[in-house]
């Protein structure tokens, strides 16, 4: 799981629309959660994409790398935990960052960031876990790792578009891409994406 969330928040300097945010853990595992993800970060380079080895690229631009910094700064100060920082800083550059001890109303806890950020967010419970993360205006994908009986029945309950259980979210050729409440464009892919090029038509005819 550790591996997964540091590839997901990472990869492509967190500007994916399926990267992992927000990390709810039971909160007798965040610790030895936290070391595992920061060792992971640790290893990551960071610089020209086209590099080999190089595994984190810039931001798109200085002002959304200055909009992630001052997202992060914002809740350090609330009381969240700076667990990591990656030291390229300079030009568009952000290093991979991990936070701890998240609260569930902080702005980098339910808006999306879209940069090297991975917030652990400590819940108490399965319910509470799946609580929160169905509070929340956005709701494109979800992953839930786990005992795959125990991940169904969140998975079941949470409200994401698609949710991938023990691996992410990579589509399939028959079935939608697709987010929900304010996230995606709709239903893309599959059939049900071609359904959108349709028109329904409803014919009322009494038959004598």
């Amino acid at each position: 799981a550790a591996a997964f969330a540091a590839r997901n928040s990472f990869w492509n300097a967190g500007q994916v629309c399926v990267s992992t945010e927000r990390i709810f853990i039971h909160r007798d595992r965040a610790e030895s959660f936290i070391e595992k993800l920061v060792g992971h970060a640790e290893k990551i380079a960071v610089g020209d994409p086209l590099e080999e080895g190089v595994r984190l690229g810039p931001m798109v631009n200085i002002a959304q790398k200055k909009r992630v910094h001052r997202e992060v700064e914002e809740a350090i100060r609330a009381g969240a935990m700076l667990q990591y920082r990656g030291t390229r800083e300079d030009g568009a550059f952000l290093g991979p960052i991990v936070l701890g001890g998240l609260e569930p109303n902080m702005p980098i806890a339910v808006e999306e960031t879209f940069g090297p950020v991975a917030g652990v967010v400590p819940t108490e419970s399965d319910e509470e876990s799946i609580r929160l993360a169905n509070d929340s205006r956005f709701g494109l994908g979800a992953v839930v790792f786990g005992s795959p009986e125990r991940a169904r029945a969140v998975a079941r309950r949470l409200r994401a578009g698609m949710v991938g259980i023990n691996q992410g979210i990579y589509g399939a050729g028959n079935t939608p891409w697709v987010g929900a409440r304010e996230s995606g464009y709709g239903f893309h892919s599959g059939r049900d994406g071609h359904r959108q090029f349709a028109q329904i038509r409803v014919i009322h005819e009494t038959i004598q």
